[in-house]
């Protein structure tokens, strides 16, 4: 087995990570890591070039990024045809091709012009002792590496968990943490600083129940308080507050004064305007 695969010239920071990255809703750098990853993973395959049992799970904790994250990206590269239908990547066989990596049947056509070679040489001068000594000893030590090649043991491949196959409900789970990355976003009109911490409040705050309207108006509602007026407010922080703000609302009878439009762009690029009920 090959123990090592090749990359090209502008990987990381490929154009084409631009474009999986918007439709996975995560900054390119992490598109770049897992595509990554799955290149390390598809070289050790038995199958090599395919992705099939790479463990979302254990990459999530060991890169620190959310499991729905890892997914929405693989999902993002089979709708770009990056990963085909039968979970290959699409251009491993052009950029990994075997006539140049599997050297075996190079070293067993030289080892037989060599052979030939030495078969022709009948009663040689003495002034080409020598040289036909060396070609002798060549064909030798080739034969040798040759034979340390095919003997050399493959180390067993340890099974890896396949891809998980998302029910209704968690595909639904996910696209409502999208929804509400999207909606915060909207809301805080700069790019995300830390984009797995603010995933991991979105998918907390899909989980409590709450959709994207209502953490959009606690967002606004937060950020008219002198205390946040002028300091950045993060999703973990609305994650904490909007208990107590849905709670208050509720409890001192305010009332709707005033209804805006939020815009809820969803990683396959379409749109959705929302009416937000905003309360005084």
């Amino acid at each position: 087995m090959m123990e090592w695969w090749r990359s090209w010239h502008g990987a990381p920071t490929d154009n084409k990570w631009l474009v999986i990255a918007r439709k996975a809703g995560v900054v390119p750098g992490i598109v770049s890591a897992i595509a990554w990853a799955l290149l390390d993973y598809a070289s050790q395959n038995s199958n090599r070039g395919s992705i099939a049992g790479f463990d979302v799970e254990t990459y999530a904790e060991f890169s620190g990024f959310t499991e729905a994250d890892i997914e929405a990206v693989i999902a993002a590269l089979r709708a770009k045809q990056v990963i085909d239908a039968d979970d290959r990547l699409t251009a491993w066989d052009k950029r990994q091709p075997k006539r140049e990596d599997d050297s075996t049947q190079r070293v067993r056509e030289h080892r037989a012009r060599q052979k030939a070679l030495v078969t022709d040489v009948t009663e040689p001068p003495v002034t080409d002792v020598t040289q036909c000594n060396a070609v002798k000893q060549e064909v030798t030590l080739d034969t040798d590496t040759d034979k340390k090649r095919e003997e050399k043991e493959i180390p067993p491949q340890k099974p890896r968990r396949s891809l998980p196959h998302r029910t209704p409900e968690d595909q639904a789970a996910v696209d409502k943490q999208r929804a509400i990355m999207t909606a915060y976003r909207e809301v805080l009109a700069y790019p995300v600083a830390n984009e797995g911490q603010e995933n991991t409040a979105a998918k907390k705050l899909a989980t409590m129940g709450y959709d994207p309207e209502q953490i959009a108006a606690c967002y606004r509602h937060l950020k008219d308080d002198p205390f946040w007026k002028d300091k950045h407010l993060s999703l973990a922080s609305v994650a904490k507050q909007i208990g107590a703000y849905r709670a208050s609302s509720s409890d001192n009878g305010t009332g709707p004064t005033g209804q805006t439009t939020l815009t809820v762009t969803y990683p396959d690029g379409t749109t959705e305007d929302t009416q937000v009920v905003t309360h005084g």
